[in-house]
């Protein structure tokens, strides 16, 4: 073992006990993005892609805006189209269930 002098042994020790405390386990806070299941991004393409070929718009212009588990097994995607708004519900097998504007 090295042997330190008594100042930097008092300021080593100092430096293990911050780090001790430091280590201690705290469950975060839920934030606004972990309050809840997303859609996997799979199940939001085809939404955005159902979109598409339903409404003739133009494939670059709709995004997925947000989504969130409805029940066990579906999702609500938001999807944004040039302006315009729409809500696709979706199975978690990727079947579309609903898709309107809003």
């Amino acid at each position: 073992m090295v042997q330190l002098k008594s100042g930097y042994a008092a300021v080593a020790v100092g430096l293990m006990a911050l780090g001790l405390g430091a280590c201690t386990a705290s469950k975060p806070e839920p934030t606004v993005r972990s309050a809840g299941t997303t859609a996997p991004a799979d199940l939001q393409l085809l939404c955005a892609s159902e979109a598409s070929t339903r409404f003739g718009a133009n494939r670059d212009t709709i995004l997925p805006v947000s989504s969130s588990q409805e029940g066990a097994n579906r999702y609500r995607v938001d999807l944004t189209m040039a302006g315009e708004k729409a809500v696709c519900v979706i199975s978690d097998t990727g079947i579309v269930e609903s898709l309107q504007k809003a």
